[in-house]
């Protein structure tokens, strides 16, 4: 911090506005993180990894992975069987509110299934555990 000594042991004193831009310049920097210190951290991470494997906390990569196949390949089956299951229907349809009521119906049975797969899923998992 800018000062001006009177000497040692004699005290200084602080210009406030020199003082200022300095403080605003370096007081928010943060300190380097000693070899020590980072160190500590990464015994920490790895002391609380392992105790979130110990608890089942942690879902492994490969498990999730087959999870989220079999979710998105039930949503894109049921997605692209709307059309065939109401194309006939809509095609006789005249009115536009019709037409909405019929898909949202359809979408709404696709979201249901896919709510009872994701449900069975994650039923499985906790077994797992």
């Amino acid at each position: 911090m800018p000062h001006e000594s009177f000497g040692r042991n004699r005290g200084f004193r602080i210009d406030a506005f020199k003082a200022c831009p300095w403080l605003v310049k370096y007081a928010h920097e943060p300190k380097p993180e000693s070899p020590r210190e980072r160190l500590f951290r990464e015994q920490a991470d790895r002391v609380a990894l392992s105790n979130a494997k110990t608890r089942s906390d942690l879902v492994d990569a490969v498990q999730l992975h087959h999870v989220l196949q079999a979710i998105f390949a039930t949503v894109r089956t049921q997605w692209s069987r709307v059309s065939e299951r109401c194309a006939s229907d809509i095609a006789a349809m005249s009115d536009p509110q019709e037409v909405r009521t019929r898909l949202e119906t359809e979408f709404a049975e696709v979201g249901n299934q896919l709510h009872s797969v994701v449900g069975k899923i994650a039923g499985a998992l906790e077994s797992v555990e």
